[in-house]
């Protein structure tokens, strides 16, 4: 019998404690039938292979995430079947357990699924969001690939809703949100704004990370996946959250 794979894209650059964060969080998805592809573009990460996860190390920079995304859908071409489901893993962002498992029940009916809600840590407060909540919290079958063949290769900040455009264009959304409530967490914080910043392609408005950073100390780091404290209390507060709305649900159901 064969199984809908989902794989998942994680383009990344020095942002180890997320990144271990991020490998953690996939390994605790209940969906089983997956597969995590990281793409680190320092030098300073081990190519190693984590059960499910493969890290892809090297020293060529990529000018952009565009082009990261290109290079891992590359990879996985020969081996996609038309239903399996791409999706991209921020490695900043956090994933609830069943984030995989609900996106893959979606795709079931559509071609692309894409929450209408989520949450959105910002400013020490988390809260929800509606709306585009950016690549990272949604899902596509494979096939789509054949008529959007990807991210548009372009160093503008807007690739991204360049991109969801063109699947909007093409193919109907499907919405995890009506099989449960939300489970994407978008970290936007002072501790990884600088790490955002760095996705703004190669012009003017481009931040490097080594300024960010400081200068490369050329050890090469074997990753492990390992949650920081962080998304622990982001996770658990999350839960609680949606816990609060469950009995208000409850309440105003027994009162009507």
């Amino acid at each position: 019998m064969n199984h809908r794979f989902a794989y998942c894209l994680c383009p990344s650059y020095r942002k180890f404690t997320c990144l271990q964060t991020a490998m953690w969080l996939f390994q605790n998805q209940t969906y089983p039938y997956k597969r995590m592809y990281i793409l680190e573009d320092s030098g300073l990460v081990e190519h190693t292979r984590i059960g499910d996860i493969i890290v892809i190390s090297t020293e060529k920079r990529f000018r952009n995430l565009p082009l990261k995304y290109q290079y891992l859908i590359d990879i996985l071409k020969p081996e996609l079947e038309p239903d399996d489901a791409i999706i991209v893993w921020d490695d900043d962002d956090i994933y609830l357990e069943d984030f995989i498992e609900r996106h893959m029940k979606v795709l079931e009916k559509f071609p692309v699924s894409a929450p209408s809600r989520s949450f959105i840590y910002y400013a020490c407060a988390l809260g929800y969001t509606g709306g585009f909540s950016g690549h990272g919290a949604m899902a596509f079958r494979a096939e789509c690939l054949e008529k959007v063949p990807g991210w548009p290769i372009t160093d503008i900040v807007e690739f991204d809703q360049l991109f969801v455009a063109e699947l909007k264009k093409n193919f109907e959304f499907g919405d995890p949100c009506e099989l449960g409530p939300p489970n994407f967490i978008y970290r936007w914080t002072l501790g990884v704004s600088g790490y955002h910043l760095s996705a703004l392609g190669s012009g003017n408005v481009y931040r490097k990370l080594d300024e960010v950073l400081g200068p490369k100390n050329g050890i090469a780091r074997k990753l492990k996946p390992v949650p920081d404290s962080a998304a622990i209390g982001l996770i658990e507060m999350a839960k609680v959250m949606i816990e609060e709305d469950r009995k208000a649900k409850e309440r105003q159901y027994l009162s009507d």
